[in-house]
């Protein structure tokens, strides 16, 4: 099959997009100088040494751009010059833009395919939980709940917001533990012994090197009271203050840069995800335990 005829403008190099933005002269113009140049480049004479291949190659692209050159001749042949001109300026609407229109759509179903597979997993995620609105029944086993296991963890607000306001509040350490049963039992900072927690459903991990998460955590003007010292009060000012960093994330967020690295197992050097039952169902606010850097045997 032999290949589809050349537009002259292509023979030339030129882009469709640059034939469009050209007038006529300026165009006919620039194709004449590059009709000279090339005449050049592809003369016999220059290609004499380099062996019969070569010299036929050089003949036949001389060929190919004097009737190229005969169909651009405005001066000679301004109807041929103007056809091809049109028909060239039309391929716009077929090349890049084309390409950039077709691409667009591709990423459109792409992302609408990804939320509707996010939305399914988190559905699968806290199916049955009895204390969501309108859900009864059967819970399945939460392969997140094992038992008789203590994780430790490091409050991760707690630790940015130390960070950054530059005062010490005390240990960020805080722990999950299961009994025989895989009851969740719950030791926040601050507090000497765990109580039980049936408001917390856990979700998953991520490990730390995999998610830059910090800068995706909700974050909210500072409470009264915040800073601890004058010195810290002149420093800043109320309206100087950094963001308070907290451990939720919206659910939307979630499920973009968290649900897709989701794992369902406890390893250090991971944050773990969770659901607290009054954030999720009046906010839609999924929480960040802290990242896990201690699991024990009970």
């Amino acid at each position: 099959m032999s290949e589809p005829q050349k537009n002259p403008f292509e023979v030339f190099g030129l882009t469709a997009e640059m034939a469009a933005r050209l007038n006529e002269r300026d165009l006919y113009s620039l194709v004449r100088t590059l009709y000279r140049g090339l005449q050049k480049v592809y003369h016999p004479d220059r290609a004499g040494a380099r062996g019969p291949e070569k010299q036929e190659d050089h003949a036949d692209r001389t060929v190919e751009l004097n009737l190229a050159f005969e169909s651009l001749n405005l001066d000679k042949n301004p109807e041929s010059f103007r056809r091809c001109h049109r028909l060239y300026a039309a391929r716009r609407k077929r090349g890049l833009s084309r390409q950039i229109t077709e691409l667009q759509g591709e990423l459109g179903r792409s992302n609408a395919e990804r939320d509707g597979l996010a939305d399914g997993y988190m559905a699968y995620l806290v199916r049955g939980l009895p204390w969501l609105s309108g859900q009864d029944g059967y819970a399945p086993p939460n392969p997140m709940a094992p038992t008789n296991l203590k994780v430790g963890l490091n409050d991760v607000a707690i630790t940015q917001n130390v960070r950054t306001a530059s005062w010490t509040l005390g240990s960020n350490y805080k722990e999950i533990v299961f009994d025989a049963l895989g009851t969740l039992f719950y030791r926040p900072v601050g507090r000497a012994k765990p109580f039980q927690a049936n408001y917390i459903h856990l979700l998953g991990v991520i490990p730390t090197d995999q998610i830059d998460l910090v800068p995706i955590l909700d974050r909210v003007p500072p409470r009264e009271g915040f800073f601890k010292s004058p010195a810290l009060d002149a420093r800043y000012g109320i309206d100087g203050a950094p963001l308070e960093v907290l451990n939720t994330l919206g659910l939307a967020k979630f499920k973009r840069y968290c649900l897709p690295l989701l794992r369902p197992d406890f390893t250090e050097r991971s944050f773990l995800f969770s659901i607290h039952r009054p954030l999720f169902e009046k906010e839609g606010l999924v929480s960040v335990e802290g990242v896990i850097v201690k699991i024990t045997n009970l």
